[in-house]
C-alpha cells in the first residue's frame, strides 16, 4: 500500500507541472489558432464583398454608359413617335370605333416599320383593345403591377404625350421603346413600342460585360442584373431566377443588400444581391445585381494551412512533455524518499526523522520537516493531560449554565402565569361578550400585547394593547398598562375610551419616569379601545396608532384613530386621545388588533403580510362563524409564516353584533 501511495504522489508532480504550464501554453496556442483562423476567414469575406462591391460599381457605371448611349438614341426617336401619336389621336380615331379600327392600314400610312413599331389601344380597364402586334391583344397591362397602374393613370390625368425610356418588354424580353398618350374623350390610351437596333446592341455590348466578369474572375461563378420590383425580371433572358424571385422581390421592397450561402452539388456557393438604386427612369426604380460566387478554393487552403498548423503543434507540443517527463525525475526521486519517512511519522512513529541529502530546497524542507517532528512530538505528550482537563471545565461550566438556564425559565414560566392572572376570565369575556373570540400568540412565554375588558353599566368594553417590546421587557409593561387602565376606571370614574387612555397615558408616563435627551427610548404602547352598547347599538372607541375594522355587509369601514402612542417623555406636553362614536347596525363585525399579525413575515419572498393583505384574509373570513374565524385567522398567519420565525406578539379580537 505503501509503495503504490509513493508511485501516485510522484506522478502527481508530473500532472502539475504539465497542469501549470504546459495546459496554459496549450490554451494559449488554441485559442490564437483560433482567432487567426477567424481573422483570415473574416478577412476573405471582407475581401469577396469589397470585391462584390467593385463589381457591383463597375456594373452601375456601365449600365449609366448604356444610359447615356440609349438617351441620345431616344431624343431622336422620340420626335418622330410624339408625331405619329398626335396623328392617330387627332386624325384616325375621332368617330371610329376603337375596336374595329384597321390599325395595320394605318400604320401603313403614317409609314410606320411593321417590323420594329407597333400600335396598341389601351381601355380604362387596362385591356388592350386593338392592336398591331397580335400577341398582345386583349392582354391586361394593369398585370405589369401596381407602379405601371398608376404611371397610365397619370398619363390619363396629364393629357399630354408621355415618352417613357427604353425598356424591357414584358413578352419578348427585348428592349423598346413605349410612348403614351390620352384620346381626346379619356376612355382609351395610345400606345407606340418601337423596337431600335442600335439600342439592342448597346444592350448587348452590355450583357457581353457582364458575362465577361465571371470568365475573367476565378471566383465568380455568375453575374446577373435584374430591373423592375413589380414584378422582378432579368436583364438576361436566359438568367433563372425561378428559384430566387422571392428573395430578389425582397430585396427590391426592403432596399437592402443581403448575402448567404446555399450548399449545391459541388459545394457551398455564397449569392450575394446588391441593390442599386435607378434614377433615371419613371417605371423601374432599381435593379438587383446577384453575384453567385465559389470560395471553395480559398477555404480549403485555409483548411489546410489551420491542419497544418495542428500537426505541426502536436508534434511539438509531444516533444515538450516527453522532455518534462525525464526532467522531473530530478525532483520527484528526492521527494519519494521524503514522502517515505512522512509514511512512517504519519503511522504513529514520532522517533523517525527524515533524511537530510544535498544542498536544496528538498534538503531544506527535510530539516525543517525534522524540526516540526520533534515540536510535534513534544506537544503531543502533553496535549492528553490538557484535554482531560479542558473536558472536565467544559462539563463543569456547561452544568452550571444549564441550572442557571433552567431557574431562569422557571422564573419567565411563573411570570407567565401572574400575566395570565391579570387578562380577563373566558367567563366574565362570554358574558360581556356573547359573539365574539380572541386569537392571542405570544412570541415568546411572556408576551407584550394583552387585552383588557371592563363594564360600565350598558356599556362593554374592551382593548387590544401593544406594549413596547414582547417577551420579559414586554410583560412589565402590560402589568404597568393593565395597571393604569383599572387605575382610570375604577379610581379616576372614567366611563369613555377616550378619559380612560388620557388617564392612562398620563399614568404610564408618571410610572416610567421618562425624560426626553439624546439617548432616550421613548417606551409607551399601541393600542385600541371599545365600548360597546348593545341596547343602543352604539360604539364610542379610541386608539394609538391601531385602527378599527367594521364589516357591514360585505363591506370594510375602516374607523380611524390617533397617529400617537400611549406613553411620552415627561417634559412633553400631555397628548389628549379622542372619544369617537359611530353608530351599529344588526350583524355588523368589528375587528380590533395589534400590529403582530400586519407585520409577520413570510409569503414566497419573505416579506410582511401589510395591512391590505390583512384586510383581504378579514374579508374572506368576516361571514363565517366566530369559531371558525379564529381557527381560519390562526392557519392563515402559520400558512404565510412557513418555515420562517413569528417575529411578534399577535393579538386580535372580533365581536359580532
Amino acid at each position: 500500500m505503501g509503495k503504490s501511495n509513493i508511485n501516485t504522489k510522484a506522478t502527481t508532480i508530473f500532472r502539475q507541472l504539465i497542469l501549470n504550464i504546459i495546459l496554459p501554453v496549450v490554451l494559449a496556442i488554441i485559442a490564437l489558432a483560433i482567432y487567426n483562423n477567424y481573422s483570415r476567414t473574416t478577412a476573405f469575406k471582407k475581401f469577396y464583398h469589397e470585391k462584390n462591391q467593385l463589381v457591383a460599381y463597375f456594373i452601375q457605371n456601365t449600365l449609366q454608359q448604356q444610359d447615356i448611349a440609349l438617351a441620345i438614341e431616344e431624343d431622336n426617336l422620340d420626335i418622330r413617335l410624339e408625331e405619329l401619336s398626335d396623328s392617330i389621336v387627332n386624325f384616325y380615331m375621332p368617330g371610329t370605333r376603337v375596336d374595329s379600327m384597321d390599325l395595320d392600314e394605318i400604320q401603313k400610312s403614317l409609314g410606320m416599320n411593321p417590323v420594329q413599331e407597333d400600335i396598341f389601344i389601351i381601355d380604362n380597364n387596362g385591356v388592350v383593345v386593338n392592336t398591331t402586334f397580335e400577341p398582345d391583344l386583349h392582354m391586361n397591362v394593369y398585370d405589369f403591377g401596381d407602379d405601371f397602374r398608376k404611371y397610365l393613370e397619370n398619363v390619363q390625368l396629364a393629357d399630354s404625350f408621355r415618352s417613357e425610356k427604353f425598356t424591357i418588354e414584358n413578352s419578348t424580353k427585348k428592349l423598346r421603346k413605349f410612348t403614351y398618350q390620352p384620346t381626346k374623350d379619356g376612355k382609351y390610351i395610345v400606345e407606340l413600342g418601337v423596337y431600335s437596333v442600335s439600342a439592342n446592341e448597346v444592350v448587348e455590348s452590355t450583357k457581353e460585360i457582364l458575362l465577361d466578369i465571371s470568365s475573367e474572375n476565378r471566383s465568380i461563378r455568375k453575374v446577373d442584373l435584374f430591373i423592375g420590383a413589380d414584378p422582378p425580371f432579368s436583364f438576361d433572358s436566359k438568367a433563372d431566377m425561378s428559384s430566387d424571385s422571392v428573395i430578389i422581390q425582397n430585396v427590391f421592397n426592403k432596399n437592402q443588400s443581403i448575402s448567404f450561402e446555399k450548399a449545391e452539388d459541388n459545394g457551398n456557393l455564397n449569392y450575394e444581391y446588391i441593390y442599386m438604386k435607378r434614377e433615371d427612369t419613371e417605371l423601374y426604380k432599381g435593379a438587383v445585381i446577384r453575384i453567385i460566387s465559389d470560395y471553395s478554393e480559398d477555404k480549403a487552403f485555409v483548411t489546410r494551412s489551420l491542419l497544418n498548423s495542428i500537426l505541426i503543434f502536436l508534434i511539438t507540443i509531444t516533444v515538450v512533455i516527453v522532455l518534462i517527463y525525464k526532467k522531473s525525475k530530478v525532483i520527484t526521486n528526492p521527494i519519494k524518499k521524503l514522502l517515505n519517512n512522512v509514511n512512517r511519522i504519519t503511522a504513529g512513529n514520532l522517533n523517525e526523522r527524515a533524511d537530510v541529502e544535498g544542498n536544496n530546497e528538498i534538503a531544506r524542507l527535510s530539516e525543517k520537516f525534522n524540526v516540526m517532528v520533534i515540536r510535534l512530538e513534544d506537544h503531543y505528550k502533553n496535549l492528553e493531560q490538557k484535554v482531560k482537563d479542558r473536558t472536565a471545565e467544559i462539563s463543569q461550566k456547561a452544568a452550571e449554565i444549564a441550572e442557571k438556564n433552567k431557574d431562569i425559565e422557571d422564573s419567565i414560566r411563573y411570570a407567565k402565569r401572574i400575566q395570565n392572572a391579570i387578562l380577563p376570565p373566558n367567563d366574565f369575556l362570554k358574558e360581556l361578550f356573547p359573539a365574539s373570540f380572541i386569537l392571542y400568540k405570544p412570541k415568546d412565554i411572556v408576551s407584550g400585547d394583552f387585552y383588557w375588558s371592563h363594564r360600565d353599566e350598558d356599556n362593554h368594553m374592551f382593548a387590544v394593547v401593544d406594549c413596547t417590546g414582547h417577551g420579559v421587557p414586554g410583560a412589565f409593561m402590560s402589568i404597568v398598562g393593565n395597571d393604569q387602565l383599572n387605575y382610570a376606571v375604577n379610581v379616576k370614574g372614567a366611563n369613555n375610551p377616550g378619559d380612560i387612555m388620557n388617564y392612562l397615558n398620563e399614568g404610564v408616563r408618571q410610572a416610567l419616569r421618562q425624560r426626553s435627551g439624546e439617548s432616550a427610548v421613548r417606551d409607551g404602547m399601541d393600542m385600541t379601545l371599545i365600548s360597546i352598547n348593545y341596547k343602543k347599538k352604539k360604539l364610542n372607541y379610541a386608539g394609538a396608532f391601531n385602527p378599527v375594522y367594521v364589516f357591514r355587509e360585505g363591506e370594510l369601514i375602516e374607523l380611524a384613530v390617533d397617529r400617537c402612542a400611549v406613553g411620552g417623555f415627561i417634559d412633553e406636553d400631555l397628548f389628549q386621545f379622542e372619544n369617537r362614536e359611530f353608530d351599529l347596525l344588526e350583524n355588523d363585525m368589528i375587528y380590533i388588533f395589534s400590529d403582530g399579525y400586519v407585520d409577520q413575515f413570510g409569503g414566497p419572498r419573505g416579506k410582511k403580510l401589510k395591512p391590505k393583505r390583512f384586510r383581504a384574509v378579514l374579508e374572506s373570513v368576516h361571514k363565517s362563524k366566530l369559531d371558525d374565524q379564529k381557527e381560519m385567522l390562526d392557519q392563515s398567519i402559520l400558512d404565510w409564516m412557513g418555515e420562517l420565525e413569528q417575529v411578534d406578539d399577535i393579538l386580535l379580537a372580533g365581536f359580532k353584533i
